[in-house]
């Protein structure tokens, strides 16, 4: 890429837009500009500018979690959510929840890669646990050429409500022994939640 003119038409800011002669934005790489001018009397001063980066390639990355929901109050193993992210090499990455109203409830600070695994215990900035519902984490970064990328939302739900469970039976004896009397005994299963349970096992054992 050339521009050139006169004394008269020399500008004091030229736009560069990343295009070569052809048209044809130049291949990502380091460049850098030279600048020079001629007189009438033979001086023919140059001076050559700072390298700068042609990129055009946005940050890019992944971010799962282990799980769906959990109780930071409840049990230690499941008192959190664990993120495990990996990403380009930036100056900084970003990582923020935002709550169930879309305001922010936590945010991270990321150099160079974002870290392979974050884990959150439910907390807000001020170590607050956060209320129950579906939390959403972003992962998101701009690099030196202004390029960005977001990643889309995570979801993962905060759920402290108590669970019960419970086991009866339609009788307190049985017997099985083909006379079509008390042949059987049902047993009657019943839970107190608003949400399913993931998984569940009933077994009968010697007492």
């Amino acid at each position: 890429w050339k521009s050139s003119g006169t004394a008269a038409d020399l500008p004091s800011r030229v736009a560069f837009d990343g295009k070569g002669s052809s048209g044809a934005i130049l291949p990502e790489g380091t460049y850098k500009a030279r600048f020079a001018v001629a007189y009438v009397n033979g001086h023919a001063p140059s001076g050559e500018s700072p390298v700068f980066v042609l990129d055009v390639t946005p940050p890019k990355a992944t971010v799962a979690a282990d799980r769906t929901a959990f109780n930071p109050v409840g049990v230690a193993d499941q008192a959190f959510v664990a993120f495990k992210q990996s990403g380009s090499s930036e100056e900084t990455w970003t990582g923020e929840l935002s709550g169930p109203d879309g305001k922010p409830v936590r945010t991270w600070r990321f150099l160079g890669e974002p870290d392979e695994r974050l884990s959150w215990d439910g907390r807000d900035e001020a170590g607050r646990v956060a209320a129950d519902g579906a939390y959403r984490y972003r992962l998101s970064a701009v690099d030196r050429a202004g390029n960005s990328w977001t990643s889309a939302p995570v979801e993962v739900k905060i759920d402290t409500e108590k669970k019960d469970a419970f086991l009866s039976t339609d009788r307190r004896a049985f017997s099985p022994n083909g006379d079509g009397v008390a042949d059987a005994l049902r047993l009657l299963p019943e839970i107190r939640a608003t949400d399913a349970p993931a998984s569940w096992e009933l077994g009968v054992y010697a007492d």
